[in-house]
């Protein structure tokens, strides 16, 4: 089974895993999640915390009462809100408009490893989410 962003009618799936994957076991589920559903999760992510990747998935699946979420589907799609948040950042749009996914993504992180996004970013971002 190859991991998809959602099925090609954009509803997530569920599958029952066959063999350990993603942090989960054979015979649990594992939700592919659609870009709604990751966007959704991290809009309702109360302000001014920060929680882990895992944590973050686990908290996507727990609506779909699927075990846990593909960590290669849930990352492409932060990938893609990070660089879309980051470049709307850049353009001036305000923070509070744009999608926290500082509040998942860390400074540490691969994705913003790869992106070659600084710590201080975070701190700043982290810092003004605090706030308000």
């Amino acid at each position: 089974m190859e991991c998809e962003i959602g099925s090609d009618h954009g509803q997530p799936e569920i599958h029952i895993l066959d063999k350990a994957k993603c942090g989960l076991v054979a015979g649990q589920k594992m939700l592919i999640p659609t870009v709604a559903d990751v966007e959704l999760a991290l809009r309702v992510l109360p302000g001014g915390t920060v929680t882990s990747e895992r944590e973050f998935r686990a908290q996507i699946a727990a609506p779909f009462g699927a075990d846990g979420c593909c960590t290669f589907a849930t990352n492409k799609v932060l990938r893609a809100i990070v660089e879309g948040a980051y470049a709307q950042l850049l353009d001036g749009v305000s923070q509070e408009v744009v999608l926290p996914f500082w509040r998942v993504v860390t400074a540490g992180s691969t994705i913003a490893k790869r992106m070659g996004l600084d710590a201080s970013m975070f701190r700043s971002l982290l810092e003004r989410d605090i706030q308000q």
